[in-house]
């Protein structure tokens, strides 16, 4: 009836109401034999999952939008939602790792969006995370530049958002992000090996040597790649060194990656702490 009140000629059902005998295949008879009209032409899409089951607000299984958009900018969320081809299942785990990931993935379809490449000289998987992007953020360019995490470290080191908009050099994006920032740490949602304090001790053994050999003009990658350069040389194993540098930096034998840990800190400042 609404479709021929409102003179449509077509609608979406999920892929179980496309069944043989199934709701579809009755709209389709009642349409042709009671309106004397061509049906409508239908198309399958698949459901949203909850760590594989069906979300169902009446069972109360899954995480609400409310709670996911606090968590997530809005562009974020439709993203995840239209990445997918449209008969595809999107099972949402909404795990801080995986949402996490889900960040990560979409700053990286905004670079494939904003490096002007033709879509048919890119791989087809390039080209669907372009498109989601584009529609789920109305054809605009994205508004942060800053990695998430990183005004995650930021944020727990500084705790002052002009700061870290300031250090990061993206003030307006650093901005945008903190009321999100903000809600993971209220929720404790951040991942454990981003939940930290800094505390610092006196560096001992191969620690010390290794923050010795720092140069401030060493960014995340050099510093982190020195971890690995001075285990090499000292005959322990890369993640023993981590371990004690993490113990001497945070208290805690794992935590953010060292590199952009201890160049987020300043090289002068933690060598002024640690040694």
């Amino acid at each position: 009836m609404w479709h021929d009140i409102i003179n449509t000629c077509a609608e979406g059902a999920g892929v179980d109401h496309f069944t043989k005998g199934g709701s579809h295949d009755t709209l389709s008879a009642v349409f042709k034999e009671m309106f004397k009209k061509p049906e409508p032409i239908g198309y399958k899409y698949g459901f949203i999952l909850f760590r594989g089951k069906k979300y169902s607000k009446s069972k109360g299984i899954g995480m609400g939008v409310g709670d996911i958009v606090k968590l997530l900018p809005p562009e974020v969320v439709k993203y995840i939602l239209l990445k997918p081809d449209l008969q595809e299942n999107i099972d949402i785990d909404p795990t801080s790792n995986n949402l996490l990931k889900a960040l990560e993935d979409f700053q990286g379809a905004a670079g494939i969006a904003a490096s002007g490449n033709d879509p048919e000289t890119i791989p087809r998987s390039e080209q669907k995370r372009m498109q989601a992007f584009e529609l789920a953020n109305n054809g605009e360019s994205i508004c942060w530049k800053a990695p998430f995490l990183d005004v995650l470290l930021y944020y727990q080191i500084y705790g002052n958002w002009v700061e870290v908009g300031k250090l990061l050099e993206d003030a307006e994006g650093v901005k945008y992000l903190s009321k999100y920032v903000e809600e993971w740490i209220a929720r404790e949602f951040i991942p454990e090996d981003y939940r930290f304090k800094y505390q610092p001790k006196k560096a001992e053994g191969t620690a010390a040597y290794l923050f010795r050999k720092l140069e401030p003009e060493m960014d995340a990658l050099a510093i982190h790649n020195a971890v690995f350069e001075h285990a090499k040389a000292d005959g322990i194993e890369p993640k023993e060194l981590f371990k004690q540098v993490y113990l001497t930096l945070i208290g805690k034998e794992k935590g953010p990656r060292i590199g952009k840990l201890v160049y987020a800190l300043g090289v002068d400042r933690v060598k002024k702490d640690v040694m």
